[in-house]
């Protein structure tokens, strides 16, 4: 089964995926700052991601027990996405959507090339 983690801007974006959460039959992990009282802004998303364990399979494990795992190769299906305002300039959302804005290491676990 595919595990799947979304990760929220803030408290109505927390509000939207809880609600997917409860009427599917997936397993969704909800992610935000603070439940989502502290906004996950667009270009402050590396940085999220590098301070709330998703550098590597063995963080994820941690931060999210229920995730299913491939003995130890690593996870064995797992789906990241992310629910943001768009409420930025024009080029953000651009850099954003094209995968620009991101670091090399986190350009390749997106492009689904990653070794986790």
């Amino acid at each position: 089964m595919t595990d799947f983690i979304v990760i929220c801007h803030g408290k109505s974006e927390v509000i939207l995926a809880k609600w997917l959460q409860s009427r599917t039959r997936v397993r969704i992990n909800v992610d935000s700052n603070n439940g989502g009282e502290r906004s996950v802004m667009i270009n402050s998303l590396n940085q999220f991601l590098d301070e709330n364990g998703y550098r590597n399979s063995s963080s994820l494990k941690r931060r999210f027990p229920n995730i299913e795992y491939k003995n130890r190769i690593g996870l064995k299906d797992l789906r990241i996405f992310t629910l943001m305002d768009v409420d930025v300039d024009g080029k953000l959302v651009h850099d954003y959507l094209n995968r620009d804005m991101f670091s090399l290491t986190w350009t390749v676990v997106i492009s689904g090339k990653s070794t986790f």
